[in-house]
């Protein structure tokens, strides 16, 4: 018998071992030198008499000859994350206050890390230690360091924000000129005196009294030459 779940394709016939074997498995039984062979997408595939022992959920499982899974199908995500989560913290310093990565830097003095067992998969160290603890970031969001140090992977200095907010909260110029109250000639930016436009990155704050000023200033030729 052969029933299909989550884990694998759980076997219970007779002359092969019961127990847990991968996915996709329409037929099983022996080769004629004795050998456990399933029909796996219209493929044989051998495994071997040796079961092994998930080591996420401790189910018994087969798994094909030179394979070198040390988890049951439906724990290989699970057992991923763990192995993660281990190596990651491994490159974490933690102090009263932050939490420093000091593993690889990125571009900027962001820690980089990878979520995948491959180098070429690079995700920032602060990102991967949120959803870690606290889970997915929201869609739309990211990561705003609330201590300053970018290289810190404390939840607890991580808060989600929008592009705009966290670009309002840095150091960069955008943020400087968002933080003005007053124009380069002094008059404010109160609602009366202010034009808000949409620019190449976003919306701009325009002073009407220095634009005002400025077409005064390109009139004036021109009436003096019409005299």
């Amino acid at each position: 018998m052969l029933m299909h779940s989550e884990k694998g394709t759980l076997v219970n016939v007779s002359g092969v071992p019961a127990g847990i074997y991968p996915k996709g498995i329409t037929a099983i039984g022996r080769s004629r030198r004795g050998v456990i062979r399933a029909l796996v997408r219209g493929k044989w595939w051998f495994f071997d008499d040796a079961p092994r022992t998930c080591a996420v959920c401790a189910a018994v499982f087969y798994v094909r000859q030179g394979s070198r899974e040390v988890t049951c199908n439906g724990c290989v995500q699970p057992y991923r994350r763990m192995k993660i989560a281990e190596r990651f913290w491994r490159k974490v310093h933690k102090t009263e206050t932050c939490w420093l990565y000091i593993g690889p830097k990125a571009r900027g003095g962001y820690g980089a890390t990878s979520s995948r067992n491959s180098k070429r998969y690079p995700v920032l160290a602060h990102r991967l230690a949120y959803e870690l603890l606290r889970g997915m970031v929201p869609r739309g969001l990211e990561l705003d360091h609330l201590c300053r140090v970018r290289h810190c992977v404390n939840p607890d200095h991580l808060e989600p924000v929008t592009r705009r907010e966290n670009i309002r909260r840095g150091v960069s110029p955008a943020a400087i000129h968002a933080l003005k109250t007053h124009c380069v000639n002094g008059h404010p930016f109160s609602p009366d005196n202010t034009k808000v436009v949409e620019g190449r990155y976003g919306p701009v704050r325009l002073c009407i009294a220095c634009r005002r000023a400025g077409a005064v200033a390109r009139r004036r030729p021109r009436r003096a030459a019409a005299r």
